[in-house]
């Protein structure tokens, strides 16, 4: 992003011609449904424990569960980056401009810079919130159920999303800019100049995501630590305790194989970016 060739896409003149905007109709479409089903799969989930409750058939859920509320979180916040951000690729493509030239007034590439930016630091908050929250969940059982419930998860939304869009509007009070990268269809943060701004942009993201990987590792840990005992103890005074523990341990793996895949794949697209700042910033 840093070559001598960038100069010229950061103006409305950046080169998106010639170009098919199939590809990022295909992505945002694919984006738009996937969350869509995934939320609607949550709720269907959500009402069919809630009926199965209602007739004594399993257990009422545990009020101070806080996976679904965040992650109903993040699966909100990445559909509406999605449906803020995807439509001014496809109309930049479709018309063959920039998104500096849309509209006239670079408006388009600031919004892009701003959801771009937010999405990427919210999203790590949230997985990193949901990584700590299965630590708790596991690591200290008695303090998560008396401690944690459904408030301090709307709480911490309130707390990402404030400090997340504090952060982002920085750029437009002259600390840190928003310009246009190649082929001219999307805007983030400026990685050459406002060096202040985009380290604290990189050591925020990586300070998350040291934290997230800890607190997996952690979540590792104590599931290794469960099933150790769970096979150990095979007497027939602890079957049932056993079987809590292991209707337990399947549950917490459960949690864990969707939050590493969320993490990988979001560092995926990520990491990239914060690696080439560090590096553009050393050379």
């Amino acid at each position: 992003m840093e070559g001598n060739g960038t100069d010229h896409c950061r103006g409305p003149e950046g080169g998106v011609r010639g170009r098919s905007p199939a590809t990022s109709a295909f992505m945002f479409s694919a984006g738009v449904l996937g969350n869509a089903a995934a939320l609607v799969l949550l709720e269907v989930r959500r009402r069919r424990r809630r009926a199965r409750s209602a007739r004594g058939a399993a257990p009422p859920a545990c009020p101070g569960q806080l996976f679904p509320v965040l992650l109903t979180a993040l699966l909100v916040t990445d559909l509406l980056g999605t449906c803020s951000v995807s439509p001014l690729v496809i109309a930049a493509y479709a018309r063959n401009e920039s998104l500096r030239a849309l509209g006239g007034s670079g408006v388009a590439c600031q919004h892009f810079g701003f959801a771009m930016t937010f999405l990427s630091l919210v999203t790590l908050a949230l997985l990193l919130c949901m990584a700590l929250e299965r630590c708790l969940s596991v690591s200290a059982p008695y303090f998560y159920a008396r401690r944690l419930n459904a408030r301090c998860g709307y709480v911490a939304l309130a707390l990402v999303y404030a400090s997340g869009a504090l952060f982002c509007l920085a750029p437009f009070l002259g600390f840190g800019a928003y310009v246009q990268y190649c082929p001219g269809t999307w805007c983030f943060v400026d990685m050459r100049r406002h060096h202040v701004y985009k380290n604290l942009y990189a050591s925020c993201m990586l300070v998350m995501i040291a934290c997230t990987v800890l607190c997996n590792a952690c979540v590792i840990y104590q599931l290794v630590q469960m099933y150790r005992r769970c096979t150990v103890h095979r007497g027939s005074a602890r079957r049932l305790r056993d079987r809590a523990r292991t209707r337990t341990l399947a549950k917490e793996l459960e949690h864990l194989v969707l939050l590493a895949f969320m993490t990988i794949s979001f560092l995926v697209c990520s990491l990239p970016l914060v690696v080439r700042n560090l590096h553009t910033h050393h050379s």
